[in-house]
């Protein structure tokens, strides 16, 4: 069962930032027709941008991208923002490897691509309960 639905934690800020467009656009229709906040971004430089000047409180991020990849991007969000709630997502070659240095480095959640609704809704719920989030 989803416990988050529509209205459930609806102030909360999400930035999805991936460089593959088709699944950002994926994530970013999946919970914004859930009833939730999103910002998008297409790779980890122009993500911190974005958390620098909006308010972002759940990160879901992808580990191998250009520019600014997964790794430097949630020790970047780490340093700088440590509330913000992360999501490390990973489809490629060797996921688990990089999802496990994405725990290691602060992730609250990791994710292999490709993910169900379901799967991204619950990880939210995750978070959610466990940083008493209302």
């Amino acid at each position: 069962m989803t416990m988050v639905t529509t209205g459930d934690v609806r102030s909360l800020g999400f930035l999805v930032i991936d460089d593959d467009e088709d699944f950002r656009n994926y994530v970013y229709d999946l919970l914004t027709t859930s009833g939730f906040e999103v910002l998008a971004a297409a790779n980890g430089k122009e993500g911190v941008d974005v958390i620098n000047n909006e308010d972002v409180d759940i990160l879901l991020v992808d580990m191998v991208m250009p520019e600014r990849e997964g790794v430097e991007t949630i020790m970047t969000v780490r340093s700088r923002h440590p509330d913000i709630k992360i999501i490390a997502m990973s489809g490629a070659v060797q996921h688990d490897t990089y999802l496990r240095v994405a725990g290691k480095l602060g992730a609250d959640i990791t994710l292999s691509k490709p993910f169900k609704k379901k799967e991204v809704l619950d990880a939210i719920n995750v978070i959610c309960k466990f940083y008493k989030i209302e």
